[in-house]
């Protein structure tokens, strides 16, 4: 009907096709139909989510029940628009957290099980410039996460309008694998390998990787990358101002490495713990981080932002009178904070 002229398409501005199992194919022709089309709103899914299409700043699409075939519909959509009809996309937020992008079993997260709507939507993003990317618990495993860092790369080495001072969050996601419903603790690298190569030339702002199954050895690859990308000049180092590690297990060798990358940066706020306490690094004047339930990785993260702050950011810690750490589980991991200078 667009093709040929038709009254349907110039009028339509109106389409549900929720509670429809579209199928990819589908899918994938409807999405690239609409995005070419005049329809300001679309409604899809289970829920009947209704997607703006009339040049919204944020599609906030978090906790719907979208399965793959929807995210092939939006992936065909923004690739479309990107092409046909920019204005739609410009400088957007997108929020997908919450939903089974990978497909779900007895109600839960199928882990990397269907990779097609994950593909379509990262296929998408290389050339979208989106500000905020919101993805935290939407099953993700080692397999989506070396997906999204290939997209990540890729955009970045050609220019891509994605990572211009984006936010990302990928919290809640089983970025190292699932055991038994729960984190495989730094089981899978691969994914977040190819994650953090590609953060090294990403401007991103904030980013929020919450609970995504990081142990000791991600700890140490996440140190090692804000450590070089400071080196090399990257941009994320440049850029980067808020960075949630809370709800991970850091061992003590990469709480250190961490907390000296993060030092020598420009990172202004880091959150930590189980109570994701976050710690201000602007220069305040003391840091009230009592009952947080911080343990000794924690400590050591703190210890080696401090001591390195002695070296390279003087400014942080010459106006702080107060450090307390009252009612915390801090035990061998205090003696990192007993050895600063007074």
């Amino acid at each position: 009907a667009g093709e040929d002229g038709g009254k349907l398409i110039a009028a339509m501005s109106f389409l549900d096709v929720s509670k429809t199992n579209l199928g990819n194919d589908g899918a994938e022709a409807i999405g690239q139909a609409v995005g070419s089309s005049h329809i300001h709103t679309i409604v899809i899914g289970l829920k009947s989510t209704k997607v703006d299409l009339s040049g919204v700043e944020k599609w906030e699409l978090s906790g719907q029940d979208l399965g793959p075939s929807e995210m092939v519909l939006l992936g065909s959509m923004l690739r479309s628009a990107c092409e046909v009809r920019p204005e739609l996309i410009a400088a957007m937020s997108l929020d997908i957290s919450g939903n089974f992008i990978f497909g779900q079993k007895y109600g839960r997260h199928d882990v990397d099980a269907d990779q097609t709507g994950w593909q379509a939507i990262c296929s998408a993003l290389r050339s979208c410039p989106i500000q905020t990317l919101k993805i935290s618990d939407i099953g993700i495993g080692p397999k989506g996460a070396a997906t999204l860092g290939e997209m990540l790369r890729s955009a970045g080495e050609e220019g891509g309008k994605l990572i211009a001072a984006m936010s990302l969050d990928i919290s809640g996601n089983f970025i190292f694998g699932r055991n038994y419903g729960s984190h495989d603790v730094d089981a899978d690298q691969t994914g977040w390998q190819a994650l953090c190569s590609a953060l090294r030339s990403c401007s991103i702002q904030t980013l929020k990787i919450s609970d995504i199954g990081m142990g000791p050895k991600g700890a140490l690859t996440l140190g090692e990358m804000l450590r070089s990308a400071g080196e090399e000049g990257g941009k994320l180092i440049g850029a980067m101002s808020f960075l949630d590690i809370s709800n991970s297990n850091l061992g003590n060798d990469g709480a250190e490495a961490i907390g000296q990358a993060v030092v020598s940066s420009q990172i202004q706020t880091i959150v930590i713990g189980p109570k994701s306490t976050k710690v201000d690094l602007s220069g305040v004047e003391k840091w009230d981080l009592s009952g947080q339930e911080l343990g000794p990785s924690e400590m050591v993260l703190l210890g080696s932002m401090l001591r390195s702050a002695c070296e390279v950011r003087p400014e942080l810690i010459a106006a702080m009178s107060r450090l307390i750490l009252d009612n915390n589980k801090i035990t061998t991991g205090g003696d990192a904070i007993a050895s600063l200078p007074h």
